[in-house]
């Protein structure tokens, strides 16, 4: 697998177990950033995003996270499409509540929301996927990340 879809990003070869072995390492990453405060560790927290969007599998992941997002709710799809022309396409906020179609008042309300929902839905996905290594014996409960329960 090449790099990931950051246009700076260095081209690196794995091999599939590499690949596997990277995709643990940056779920429990994950995990544990989640404990800690985001005040504190922004820093830790940015090193993070820029390594795991750098990873060559890291956009399916990401587009499967969406697909999930999308299924909340009647607002689901509206929290999509702010992630999506936010983050991933490039818009300006300037332009955000127009592309999205909804007021200048609500976007940045509706952006913090989607936000957190996606770290939600993130937290979920890799906490399942530890859980899942466990029962199946592909990693040992003393090697995974302790369950965490959100507030």
């Amino acid at each position: 697998m090449k790099a990931g879809f950051h246009p700076n990003a260095p081209v690196v070869v794995l091999s599939p177990e590499q690949v596997t072995l990277k995709k643990q390492e940056m779920r429990r990453k994950v995990l544990r950033l989640m404990k800690k405060d985001i005040n504190k560790f922004k820093e830790q927290q940015g090193e993070f995003i820029y390594e795991a969007v750098n990873q060559p599998w890291m956009w399916e992941k990401i587009q499967m996270l969406l697909d999930t997002l999308e299924d909340f709710r009647a607002i689901g799809p509206t929290y999509r499409l702010i992630l999506e022309q936010a983050y991933f396409s490039g818009v300006s906020n300037d332009f955000l509540p127009e592309t999205v179609g909804i007021s200048d008042s609500a976007m940045e309300y509706r952006k913090r929301e989607a936000i957190k929902l996606f770290g939600i839905t993130i937290w979920e996905f890799c906490q399942r996927r530890e859980n899942e290594d466990i029962v199946n014996g592909i990693i040992e409960k003393d090697v995974a990340v302790p369950m965490i329960f959100l507030r």
